[in-house]
C-alpha cells in the first residue's frame, strides 16, 4: 500500500515535543485524511474483491 499523498506535518516541525499529536491542529488534519484516503482504498479494494467473488458464483452457478 502507497503512503498517503500528504506528507506528516511533523518532520521540520520547530514545536515538536514528546506526546504534541493530541495538542497538534496540523496533526489533527494530516491525521483525518489520511483516514479518509486509506477507507477510500480499502472500499475499493473490497468492492474488487466482492465484484471478483460474485464472478465466481456465477460461473459456478452457470457449470452447474
Amino acid at each position: 500500500m502507497k503512503p498517503p499523498t500528504t506528507l506528516c506535518p511533523c518532520k521540520d516541525c520547530p514545536d515538536r515535543h514528546p506526546n504534541c499529536h493530541s495538542a497538534c491542529d496540523a496533526y489533527a488534519q494530516y491525521s483525518n485524511e489520511r483516514a479518509r484516503i486509506c477507507e477510500e482504498r480499502r472500499l475499493q479494494c473490497n468492492d474488487h474483491f466482492a465484484y471478483v467473488e460474485r464472478v465466481i458464483k456465477h460461473k459456478r452457478r452457470k457449470n452447474g
